[in-house]
């Protein structure tokens, strides 16, 4: 009987605690809608802040104004390009190949700003409510970004690459049979080296997507010969050997075969 003050303390205890939890979280509710319906109508025609596009925050402003400030950043780009080396020899890396002639300018790279735009002024604007509550809310705490949108002219970019680096491709050249003193011997093979495009395409998604400029490295693999020195016999020696002499041309001059 003596311990029922006791009990009546704790109930009370516990009660206050609930109420106080349970106004809290009224509290946080009332806020978060508040806030929720000052963000929609704050940026009623505007891209909801904390919203970035290739490292460029467009957060809270129109579509006009976010093509302004995103161009400008693709026209820079365009213009000074990204440096790729190879050895001592520096180019920059052009989205678009221009020439004297208008009609012979091609794009090695393609941007789609406009999609950009669209995905970044979307965000919170769909027809699924919850969706849009959960971007929002997401917006106010945090942020999110978009890479750039674009499309590589594989192709071309091959050719402008081998074309600007000649020297980083060699051929390999396969174990043959030459001959010397009269004499038949198998002449060693040499490796070759290429300009690894995987590795190249996929540093230049690296910059591209967050219109990132800086340099590149241009890296280059071993091309492996495809007869190999090692890999052949005597017997392959004679093959070789009778192969060459059905193959060269039979020359009369005054009577004798040459």
């Amino acid at each position: 009987m003596e311990r029922k003050p006791a009990n009546r303390k704790i109930g009370k205890w516990l009660l206050n605690i609930a109420i106080i939890f349970l106004a809290l979280c009224m509290l946080l509710a009332v806020s978060g809608s508040a806030a929720y319906f000052v963000l929609e109508k704050k940026y009623e025609f505007r891209i909801y802040p904390h919203i970035a596009v290739g490292g460029t925050d467009i957060g809270g402003l129109s579509v006009e104004d976010a093509e302004k400030v995103l161009g400008d950043k693709i026209t820079a780009l365009s213009q000074t390009g990204i440096p790729v080396s190879f050895n001592e020899k520096n180019i920059p890396f052009l989205p678009v190949v221009t020439s004297p002639d208008a009609d012979l300018a091609y794009d090695l790279v393609s941007f789609d700003m406009k999609k950009n735009i669209e995905d970044a002024y979307d965000l919170g604007r769909s027809d699924k409510t919850w969706n849009n509550i959960r971007s929002r809310i997401g917006l106010l705490f945090g942020s999110k970004e978009f890479d750039l949108e674009y499309k590589l002219n594989e192709v071309k970019i091959i050719e402008f690459f081998k074309d600007s680096f000649p020297e980083a491709e060699k051929k390999a050249r396969d174990a043959e049979l030459a001959f010397e003193d009269g004499s038949a011997f198998i002449k060693e093979e040499e490796p070759g080296h290429a300009i690894d495009f995987p590795a190249l395409f996929s540093e230049l998604n690296v910059r591209l997507r967050k219109m990132d400029q800086a340099p590149i490295a241009l890296k280059t693999k071993v091309e492996e010969p495809a007869i190999k020195k090692s890999e052949l016999s005597e017997k392959d020696l004679d093959t070789l050997a009778q192969s060459a002499l059905d193959l060269a041309p039979l020359t009369i001059t005054q009577g004798k075969n040459k």
